[in-house]
């Protein structure tokens, strides 16, 4: 999470290595980061990472499964050439906990998908895909209990507590997300094969 982007060669390198290694990749930025991150934000798309953008974002969070990052750097080249810059590094699960509720539950609610649009710097909002036009009504993965569609939020408020003391994304839940059908599907993964075909 960082409210501005401009990749540099390592940084792109690590990314394409950790994508041939099948980790899932996600940036969220500042939804009005100007004209110098367009070309990061199409070579990430481009790539297959998901690219979210927030309105007024101003936080600078670097997490993976094991750790979590709070530091003043945004991910810019420059930055690690030019600027002095200090970070958090939080390896504790109990510590890490809230930081991770808070960025997958409270900041996603207010993230907005983006997708190359045209030439290759420009990009535009995801229009909402064919299954989730269909599909008001979404299902906890955990219980199959009926809840608003959002596959950022696919757990009921009681699950997602019980969830959260651990947050694995790939624990193995239920339900799909879209339908309640009996599904093997994760927080990460929330719908069903069938389901991931209509997106």
């Amino acid at each position: 999470m960082t409210p501005f982007v401009q990749l540099w060669g390592h940084a792109q390198r690590s990314i394409e290595l950790a994508l041939v290694n099948r980790a899932k990749v996600r940036f969220i930025v500042r939804s009005d980061g100007g004209d110098k991150q367009m070309e990061s934000i199409a070579w990430l798309l481009e790539h297959g990472v998901e690219v979210l953008a927030v309105d007024g974002l101003h936080a600078k969070i670097y997490m993976n499964e094991n750790a979590i990052i709070v530091s003043s750097m945004n991910f810019y080249g420059y930055s690690t050439d030019n600027a002095m810059e200090t970070g958090l590094m939080i390896v504790s699960a109990a510590d890490a906990r809230a930081l991770r509720a808070y960025v997958s539950t409270k900041l996603m609610s207010f993230a907005t998908p983006l997708s190359l649009a045209g030439s290759r710097a420009t990009f535009a909002p995801q229009r909402q895909s064919k299954l989730a036009e269909r599909t008001a009504t979404g299902h906890c993965i955990r219980r199959g209990e009926d809840l608003r569609y959002d596959p950022a939020r696919p757990l009921c408020d009681n699950c997602y507590e019980i969830w959260a003391e651990y947050g694995d994304e790939n624990y193995s839940e239920k339900f799909c997300h879209a339908y309640g059908q009996p599904a093997k599907v994760t927080k990460a993964q929330t719908l069903c094969v069938k389901c991931r075909r209509q997106r």
